[in-house]
């Protein structure tokens, strides 16, 4: 089942599954197949290989290092692909929906569209006046960045097969906002995974104190805007700091029962950044304070934007408002 039809399946209220493989190219039966792929939503063209194991098979010819490097890589593909809708619910409650009408994002001045693209599904620039005509084409959006960029650069990098679903979409939700470019560095011309990378896979091999801080403490200081912290990041990366390591506990198909948990689909978009300040140290506030919060869900805010595509300021320079003090209040 394809990511849209999922959600599309949401929104006329059917039960939602989980995430199925997205459209893929054929595999042949003795090996996958290898395309290019050109990372176009980073400053720097470094191209990586992307493999479909989908529908690989292993041969009885292959080595037992070569079987297991398969066997590792198709599970690691079903473990992204069952991420998916979480990463989708995860990224959208964070970029939010404010319309399918490009609009100047006023922290990076940059042309935005959707859930916070950037770039169209072929690679170019959204610029003004562009726009995305159905749900169908919004999540298409949304799956073409994943299937190029995302998936590509976390199955190079990233031991995908030790990673649960959560782990896989806040990494997702972390190289969404950031770029995939995180994952790897240039060394002599090539690229090799970055010490966030090898410390990411070290954490899901060992599971050791010293690669848990480094990620908690990488995951805290990326939380800039043109060099300065910014508030939403903050709440953001601490949100996906606290799922990552397990103290909030997505359940976005509401399959759990647990006191910790949260269904992304149904809260607000965006709900995070309208609390005030910084997260409160009690997870269980933290969830609270999600469920509570005002607003349209992933679902409502695409039947709303579908309604009215064009977000309120798009398009417009935005000034901030000269201070004026009320009158009749004393000391002002």
């Amino acid at each position: 089942m394809k990511l849209k039809d999922l959600l599309l399946g949401t929104i006329v209220g059917s039960t939602p599954l989980a995430a199925g493989a997205a459209k893929t190219d054929s595999v042949s039966d003795q090996k996958p197949l290898i395309k290019e792929v050109k990372d176009k939503s980073q400053p720097e063209k470094d191209s990586v290989t992307t493999v479909d194991y989908s529908d690989v098979k292993i041969s009885t010819n292959d080595s037992s290092v070569q079987k297991q490097e398969l066997i590792n890589h198709k599970k690691g593909f079903d473990n992204f692909k069952k991420s998916e809708y979480d990463m989708l619910c995860l990224v959208a409650h964070f970029e939010t929906l404010k319309g399918l009408v490009a609009y100047e994002d006023k922290a990076s001045g940059r042309w935005t569209i959707g859930f916070g693209n950037c770039y169209k599904p072929d690679g170019t620039p959204v610029k003004k006046g562009d726009r995305i005509k159905s749900k169908e084409e919004l999540l298409y959006y949304f799956e073409s960045f994943v299937d190029k960029y995302l998936y590509p650069n976390m199955d190079k990098y990233l031991p995908l097969h030790l990673m649960s679903k959560a782990e896989i979409a806040v990494i997702g939700s972390l190289c969404y906002n950031y770029g995939p470019g995180i994952l790897s560095r240039k060394e002599g011309g090539k690229l090799k995974p970055s010490v966030f990378s090898e410390k990411l896979t070290e954490y899901f091999k060992t599971h050791s104190e010293e690669s848990k801080e480094y990620i908690k403490t990488y995951m805290r200081t990326h939380n800039t805007v043109k060099g300065k912290p910014n508030p939403a990041l903050t709440k953001r990366r601490d949100l996906e700091t606290r799922i990552f390591f397990g103290e909030i506990v997505m359940d976005n198909h509401n399959e759990l029962n647990l006191e910790n948990s949260v269904n992304f689909s149904e809260v607000s978009l965006g709900g995070v950044y309208n609390f005030r300040d910084r997260l409160p140290s009690d997870t269980a506030k933290v969830i609270d304070m999600l469920k509570s919060s005002a607003g349209r869900n992933l679902n409502d805010s695409i039947d709303y934007a579908i309604k009215h595509p064009v977000p309120s300021g798009a398009g417009k320079v935005y000034k901030k408002k000269p201070y004026r003090p009320r009158k009749g209040v004393r000391g002002r």
